[in-house]
């Protein structure tokens, strides 16, 4: 059965990545130091993008946690959008505009190292490359699944929970009810692993110090160290 253009396309660009992955494990570079320099050693993504006619890829910076961000919480503000079409990873123009202008904005307690967003009802739903999560009188909320991205670590993230003794609860909050409710809260990425946040468009929360929190963090680094001796 022959392939339609969408799905050769996946393919083609899957195949390609793949090689270009294993290419950059193995080419090497003299350096300077009369050493080597090995393309595989850049930390960061390798972007693929499928548009009508072309398929491109490119490498571009990762955001990477530093370890005081794990114990301190991250600085975050919001930004009033809705994406169309939330569960597709689609590049609009006006949206990365938008987003890049508010990591370029101060806080009270510095720049955001992750901009939340929030729908026409006032509430959060994600954020900009990440999963948020809401830890409200011991429960932990989510926006439901049809409303969001859904990303790989969203699965682990879910099983930390039930490891820690949690379900999963499907709702969102103002940033005043958050205030209101005294809520710790987090986010979730790849890159982020389980990330606390420190405070939201000036609002502190005392995220890090949260038992819940901290029980789900934990489980989750067990099932990381637990893939990690299996597949490593």
């Amino acid at each position: 059965k022959i392939m339609n253009t969408n799905t050769r396309k996946i393919v083609t660009a899957s195949l390609m990545a793949a090689i270009v992955c294993i290419a950059t494990m193995i080419i090497k570079i003299p350096s300077p130091m009369k050493g080597y320099l090995n393309l595989g050693e850049y930390h960061g993504n390798m972007r693929i993008v499928l548009t009508r006619d072309h398929i491109i890829y490119h490498l571009c910076d990762a955001s990477i946690p530093t370890a005081d961000k794990f114990e301190t919480g991250i600085v975050t503000n919001i930004l009033d959008w809705e994406r169309k079409a939330p569960n597709i990873k689609v590049f609009r123009g006006d949206y990365k505009e938008a987003v890049a202008q508010k990591f370029t904005e101060d806080t009270p307690f510095g720049k955001p190292y992750e901009v939340l967003l929030r729908n026409k009802f006032g509430k959060i739903t994600e954020g900009s490359k990440s999963n948020f999560f809401a830890i409200v009188k011991g429960e932990v909320y989510s926006a439901t699944n049809d409303v969001i991205l859904i990303g790989i670590t969203r699965q682990y993230v879910l099983k930390a929970l039930k490891d820690a003794g949690k379900t999963l609860r499907y709702r969102v909050f103002s940033l005043e009810e958050l205030e209101r409710e005294n809520a710790a809260l987090f986010v979730s990425s790849t890159p982020f692993d389980i990330l606390p946040i420190s405070s939201v468009d000036g609002v502190k929360f005392d995220s890090v110090n949260n038992d819940v929190l901290q029980n789900i963090s934990s489980s989750y680094k067990d099932i990381v160290e637990d893939y990690y001796t299996k597949h490593v």
